[in-house]
């Protein structure tokens, strides 16, 4: 196997304007939500866990990833260049 070609600078730009807008997204979620999907999709903590901690239902914990996914997509989907 070997390794992956060197990128472009035009590709090393789209990455990190890419990464800034997604880091953007995910700070401007509602505080609850962004607590969430932090826990659940950035460090890998379990919907139980997370739901234990802030003392609701996993559904509760669930209900809120999806919308924050959702929000965060929306919003790179949104993104001038798109």
């Amino acid at each position: 196997m070997g390794s992956p070609p060197p990128s472009t600078p035009e590709e090393d730009y789209h990455a990190t304007d890419l990464l800034a807008r997604f880091h953007e997204a995910v700070t401007d979620l509602p505080g609850n939500m962004r607590e969430v999907f932090g826990a659940v999709d950035l460090e890998g903590v379990s919907i139980a866990a997370v739901a234990r901690k802030l003392r609701v239902g996993p559904k509760a914990v669930e209900k809120k990833l999806t919308k924050a996914r959702k929000q965060i997509l929306a919003r790179l989907l949104s993104a001038p260049g798109n």
